[in-house]
């Protein structure tokens, strides 16, 4: 004799809510089947509170996937503002090993000072479609400079004596930049710096921000 078969095993929340639809599916206005045990609403409730949860779970993913993105944002910050503030302690301690430890920081002797960092090569900028958005890139120092940070800074003006306005810093070639004048012309340089000190800027480059009509 032939039996009904529900194998449930190894099936996902997700899966047995799209199993519990289709036999739900299948059973209502279904002759053959006039009095179920348990009763179809007392099967969709359970479904109905089932997809609720898987609602309410995807919502919590999201807000969850945005906090990572927000720590990592964060993270990154905080990580460019202590290697700052390592290179500043470097300069202020002048090798002085108490002077440096009474900071808070590690020390450790380095066996040969890292060179000045050259200027940096390849710095290109995109404006997004949001409005003031710029991206800025550019080619990587190499790692026998040991760099801290890059640097930013930008000014409105073409003038060989334009005033520069300093910007935010990054440990990584690459940084998301917002005008403060969208649809303006912005110029911009961006140098390395490390613990022997900051190497020259780089060309200047131009480029307008989207703006928002």
């Amino acid at each position: 004799m032939s039996k009904v078969v529900l194998d449930l095993r190894n099936t996902s929340p997700v899966q047995k809510h799209e199993i519990a639809l289709l036999i739900y599916n299948s059973m209502k206005d279904n002759p053959n089947f006039l009095d179920p045990k348990p009763t179809l609403a007392a099967f969709k409730a359970k479904m109905d509170k089932m997809n609720a949860k898987m609602e309410k779970l995807a919502i919590a993913k999201q807000a969850l996937k945005i906090a990572l993105i927000e720590q990592r944002k964060a993270s990154d910050e905080l990580a460019n503002t202590l290697r700052q503030m390592s290179w500043y302690v470097a300069v202020a301690s002048n090798g002085d090993m108490l002077k440096a430890l009474s900071s808070g920081m590690k020390w450790r002797k380095a066996k040969t000072a890292s060179p000045v960092p050259p200027v940096l090569q390849n710095l290109r900028a995109r404006a997004t479609n949001k409005s003031g958005e710029i991206i800025l890139l550019w080619k990587g120092i190499a790692r026998r400079y040991n760099i801290f940070s890059y640097e930013i800074r930008y000014t409105f003006s073409s003038s060989e004596h334009a005033k520069w306005v300093q910007g935010d810093s990054t440990s990584d070639p690459k940084l998301v930049f917002q005008s403060p004048r969208p649809g303006v012309k912005i110029w911009f340089q961006v140098r390395a710096t490390n613990a022997t000190g900051a190497g020259p800027w780089s060309n200047r480059i131009g480029i307008v921000s989207h703006e928002e009509e």
